[in-house]
């Protein structure tokens, strides 16, 4: 027995030692490859290449799913799309370092154009601009090594949707929780060795305008922005125009979403609609017969629902109002869900579900509390509407179902999820909270607006009241009013007045409001605005209402004297009629030739209510000396003529009428050398770039400060700053010129521009 027994353990032996034999001659691929599969972590660097080809094959399967189930309008369920099959590359722009947008050839060149080299890049676009598509758009082409696309050289894509991320304590955890299976054996540890060891990594943040914690000074998302963390990833942050983060680094890009022309509509309707160039041509005629509707389908998800909808249903080109566009979209969206349940043996939806009191209700609350990115536990929000208006609404797709990681402590293995619930998009929120609005201010007839609306900004959520000034006329009295009288609402206002479909006579009083504040049309602008904008002072002549200010800013194209009216870069054209008595126009977008300025010296002349014309941004030509003529008609009409250095610290120059030379206003002495030098240095120091974005932190810095008081704090802070930027401190007549004060230009390039911001307007 012990003779057998040591024969056994010397087989044994043999056995081992032949096995290592092999081993050592073949290598141990193949007990690593066990290893990795049992999650052995001490198996050293043939792990770590194993884990990484386990994260990236899960990343991929996570965006596959992703881009594979595309829903362009809410109803679409049993016909999915990819998103590359209604992706259009719609034109994007970046602001070069003299504030000019220049268009790029392609959305390639947001991760190749050398001039946009940088780690850091500002995505920005209105709702409805295809942010979040266009994020989807980079996923697949990484996933499928795109040719021509610079991502498929890219070693790893993380598109993160922050709307999710909020109370998400670090990023890791956010990748593991949104990115991975829920099952994956990939730990945070194991994903930040990956990211370490990568040489070429792109983050895509979509939605900051919808992350829960974009206040919080712990966010690493925050600090990822800064710069502050994973300084060598290209880091892409999506937001809206008026919701900039305050914190971002010094060398971020800007860039931003154009909206759809001819041929992008052209190609989605081809690709994503009928490949008929017969109904192509119908939808293209339908748009250029009604411009009200064609400025509206500039809006990418405006014009991917008029497309679907108008090829199913005519009636859809006859729309003249935002508000009229989408109280038909619901319609079709209900008949849609209504048609589905006429075949046999398919539940019918409760007539009564359609009524949604209660989903206004919820959709004001959200805006006005700005709930967490507007999201809602399933349970929580089924107790605040019945069970059957819930299930209509996620039927037509207005309600959408998303899994969350819960914020709650975790007791097991598996991450605790929960469903969550959200508009398809903020449009549809907007929409419901204005019924809201409209059916609660009717009820009260005293309310005070100032109260109930001070958490709504005009500019985060015009649609809320362009669609209660289209629902109801009474309303939209009072909301014009209102707007009239609050920080940025003027243009939102304008927008409002175009939503009456009957006689807006009743508010002749806000159009006077209007008129007395000043009107400004901006390159910048939507074009139903500059529309708008137009059509509002075409008004002024009719009902011979005076414009106090109108302001022209980048806009100018030229001088069409056969019809006395100014024509405009978008197309549109201002009649000389007009009886504005102070003309603004901001020259910055390109060099303005001395022929263009005696154009814009010679309308100025046949405006008759004229007192003041004032020019700024390219410098003048040095004398006017030749035109004699203009002169005197100009000094007998008493027009002042001046031009406006764009920083505080600039002088006014004066043209005097009598000798076409140009004077310093303060010392009424001609101009020198010296000064045209002073501005042209000015011109091409300060661009569109200081100006624009000084606003939007003082636009920010305001919304921040507005949410602070509605929380109860106590907020003494004043942006007097903003003071210098509508009205220069000795220019009485300076038409809220937009100029800077030249320390905040030094200042502006440095890092913590922010915080000194911050900290220099509490003083």
């Amino acid at each position: 027995m012990v003779t057998l027994f040591l024969c056994l353990i010397w087989g044994v032996s043999i056995v081992i030692i032949f096995r290592r034999k092999i081993q050592s001659n073949t290598g141990t691929r193949d007990v690593e490859e066990e290893a990795i599969m049992l999650g052995d972590p001490y198996v050293g660097e043939g792990c770590s290449r194993g884990k990484k080809d386990q994260f990236l094959k899960q990343l991929k399967e996570t965006y596959e799913d992703q881009y594979n189930n595309v829903k362009p309008i809410p109803y679409i369920k049993d016909r999915l799309y990819c998103v590359n099959n209604v992706f259009v590359d719609q034109g994007i722009t970046f602001k070069d370092p003299k504030g000019e947008w220049i268009g790029l050839e392609t959305y390639h060149k947001v991760f190749s154009d050398p001039r946009i080299k940088s780690k850091r890049v500002l995505l920005e676009g209105d709702p409805g601009y295809g942010k979040s598509t266009l994020s989807l758009q980079y996923a697949y082409d990484w996933c499928n090594s795109i040719h021509g696309s610079p991502l498929k050289d890219v070693e790893i894509l993380l598109l993160l949707r922050l709307r999710q991320l909020g109370g998400v304590s670090t990023i890791l955890r956010a990748i593991k929780q949104f990115l991975l299976p829920k099952d994956s054996s990939l730990t945070e540890s194991d994903i930040e060795n990956i990211l370490r060891d990568t040489d070429s990594v792109v983050i895509i943040f979509d939605g900051f305008d919808e992350y829960p914690d974009q206040d919080s000074i712990t966010s690493e998302v925050i600090t990822i922005i800064d710069r502050q963390m994973f300084q060598d990833f290209m880091v892409v942050l999506t937001t809206r125009s008026s919701c900039l983060p305050q914190k971002y680094s010094p060398s971020t890009k800007r860039l931003k979403l154009c909206g759809f022309g001819n041929n992008a509509r052209k190609y989605y309707i081809k690709n994503a609609v009928v490949d008929d160039e017969q109904v192509v041509k119908e939808i293209e005629e339908h748009l250029g017969n009604n411009p009200i509707l064609n400025d509206l389908c500039q809006v990418p998800l405006l014009f991917v629902l008029f497309a679907h909808m108008t090829y199913e249903n005519e009636q859809f080109r006859n729309l003249e109002s935002v508000t009229s566009f989408f109280r038909h979209t619901i319609s079709c969206l209900r008949h849609h869900m209504e048609k589905k349940t006429e075949d046999e043996n398919v539940c019918k939806y409760d007539l009564l579900a359609y009524n949604h009191g209660d989903l206004n209700i919820v959709a004001f609350k959200t805006l006005n509390e700005k709930s967490e990115g507007m999201v809602w536990r399933k349970e929580e929000l089924c107790k605040q509407i019945d069970q059957k208006v819930y299930d209509l609404y996620k039927g037509m797709g207005i309600l959408v179902e998303e899994e969350n990681l819960t914020n709650e402590p975790l007791n097991s293995v598996l991450v605790p999820y929960i469903t969550k619930v959200r508009f398809y998009h903020k449009i549809f929120c907007e929409w419901y909270a204005a019924n809201y609005l409209t059916d609660y201010m009717q009820e009260n007839s005293t309310i005070d607006l100032s109260e109930c609306l001070r958490n709504l900004h005009p500019v985060d959520v015009q649609y809320l009241y362009q669609f209660s000034s289209g629902l109801n006329s009474d309303c939209a009295e009072k909301i014009i009013c209102y707007l009239t009288e609050v920080e940025d609402g003027d243009k939102i206002a304008i927008l409002c007045i175009f939503e009456q479909t009957g006689n807006i006579e009743n508010i002749e009083g806000s159009i006077r409001q209007l008129f007395s504040k000043g009107v400004i049309i901006s390159a910048h602008d939507s074009l139903l605005l500059q529309r708008s904008s137009m059509q509002l002072l075409a008004m002024s002549v009719r009902n011979k209402i005076p414009v106090t200010m109108l302001q022209l800013h980048n806009c100018f194209k030229s001088v069409d004297f056969s019809k006395s009216v100014l024509n405009t870069s978008s197309g549109l054209v201002l009649s000389s009629e007009i009886p504005v008595e102070k003309l603004g126009l901001r020259l910055f977008n390109k060099r303005t030739s001395a022929e263009e300025y005696i154009d814009i010296l010679k309308f100025s002349s046949m405006c008759p209510s004229l007192r003041l014309l004032g020019l700024y941004g390219s410098p003048p030509p040095k004398s006017f000396i030749l035109d004699s003529a203009l002169l005197s008609t100009l000094s007998a009409r008493n027009v002042k003529v001046k031009y406006y250095g764009p920083v505080l610290e600039s002088p006014v120059y004066n043209l005097n009428l009598l000798t076409g030379q140009w004077e310093k206003t303060c010392e009424q002495v001609q101009c020198t050398d010296d000064d045209f030098n002073q501005m042209e240095s000015d011109w091409k120091t300060v661009s569109d770039v200081d100006v624009e974005e000084f606003r939007s932190i003082i636009h920010g810095y305001r919304k921040k400060l507005r949410l602070t008081a509605a929380k109860g704090s106590t907020v003494s802070a004043i942006v007097h700053e903003n003071d210098n930027i509508e009205h220069g401190e000795d220019d009485s007549d300076i038409m809220a010129l937009l100029r800077i004060p030249r320390r905040q230009r030094r200042e502006y390039h440095e890092p913590k521009l922010t915080m000194r911001y911050h900290h220099i307007s509490k003083q």
